[in-house]
């Protein structure tokens, strides 16, 4: 990351986001990820779960279709990458 203040930043706010959903809702698991800046399968699986908030409704499913055909789009690269590092 280019600057690592902005980093540091961010990452407080995440924690600080981070706990006040702790309180929020108990001592249950949560999962924060920043699915702008995930890889296909990482944001594929990380809009499997259900949302806390969702500022258009149908915005979350719009998402989920996004990031599951995007991950199917790519499959192909994932399965090239196997093969050439197995050889």
């Amino acid at each position: 990351m280019a600057n690592p203040r902005a980093a540091l930043a961010c990452l407080e706010d995440v924690i600080a986001l981070w706990s006040d959903l702790q309180d929020l809702c108990g001592p249950v698991e949560l999962d924060i990820m920043n699915l702008d800046r995930a890889r296909p399968v990482g944001r594929a699986n990380g809009l499997a779960g259900m949302p806390l908030y969702e500022r258009h409704p149908g915005e979350f499913a719009r998402a989920q279709t996004v990031a599951l055909t995007e991950r199917m789009d790519t499959r192909w690269r994932r399965r090239l990458d196997r093969q050439r590092r197995a050889g």
